[in-house]
């Protein structure tokens, strides 16, 4: 019996080798898929349109101001300094006073100056002249070059402030230009009357004829060897521009003296 139990065992157990793979043979292992990323969840798309941002309106542009329309004729050398021709209003001013009925002077031969200067307060000033349109040009000039200076001029209006009294307008150290009038005690008419001449501090520079002094207020000042900074001479800054430009300073006249006095001749 024994042996007939293990020849059965001997052959169960080729049975089972010979269905089986052999031992050598690696078993194969499929690989673990790896789990894919995981993605995020999609937006919904909206299915109508975004209401979109309103428009602004662009800012409304601030009008620049409006510029002071220039009178026709207008010649401006620098802030301050113009000349033109005599606006009505000068002319009303001027109108039997500098300007009578007389006058044989066309308005157009003059020419309105604006003009700034250093008064004896060291502060500056608006000042006005009439002169002739032949010397217009050349006074802005020079009295831009005094200003620049600090040459010191009192007062500068015209002479119809006045009541075109010359008298007045000279004791009151008052610069001007034109005035139609003849030189005092002759018929002949003055280089004033013509725009042609100008007077400057004439208070501290008088007319001196003889006895005779214009302004009468300035007979302290015919004694010339004083020493006083309005006093006009030859090493003086006015007498020097003045002559530049071609005019002829009274003070240097024979018989009499008018050290206020500049002016344009033939």
């Amino acid at each position: 019996m024994k042996s007939v139990r293990f020849v059965l065992i001997a052959i169960l157990v080729m049975a089972f080798l010979s269905g089986c793979a052999p031992a050598s043979e690696p078993v194969k292992i499929e690989p673990v898929e790896e789990a894919s990323a995981v993605q995020p969840t999609p937006v919904p798309v909206p299915t109508h349109s975004p209401t979109p941002a309103p428009v602004q309106a662009p800012p409304t542009p601030i009008p620049s101001p409006t510029p002071t329309p220039t009178p026709e004729g207008m010649m401006m050398i620098a802030d301050g300094f113009t000349l033109q021709p005599i606006p009505e209003d000068v002319k009303q001013r001027m109108q039997d006073k500098s300007y009578p009925d007389d006058c044989t002077v066309p308005y157009d031969d003059l020419r309105y100056l604006r003009v700034l200067h250093v008064g004896f307060d060291g502060e500056v000033h608006d000042g006005e002249l009439v002169v002739n349109v032949q010397i217009a040009e050349d006074i802005l000039h020079i009295m831009k070059a005094l200003y620049e200076e600090k040459y010191p001029i009192e007062k500068m209006v015209l002479i119809d402030d006045y009541d075109a009294n010359d008298e007045a307008s000279m004791t009151d150290n008052n610069s001007s230009a034109f005035c139609y009038r003849v030189v005092k005690g002759t018929g002949t008419l003055s280089n004033h009357a013509l725009g042609l001449a100008i007077d400057i501090n004439p208070l501290y520079n008088p007319y001196v004829n003889g006895d005779r002094v214009e302004p009468e207020a300035a007979r302290i000042h015919t004694d010339r060897s004083q020493d006083n900074p309005y006093y006009i001479h030859r090493d003086d800054l006015c007498y020097k521009l003045f002559t530049q430009y071609g005019f002829t300073w009274g003070g240097d006249w024979n018989g009499y003296k008018d050290y206020q006095h500049f002016d344009l001749r033939d």
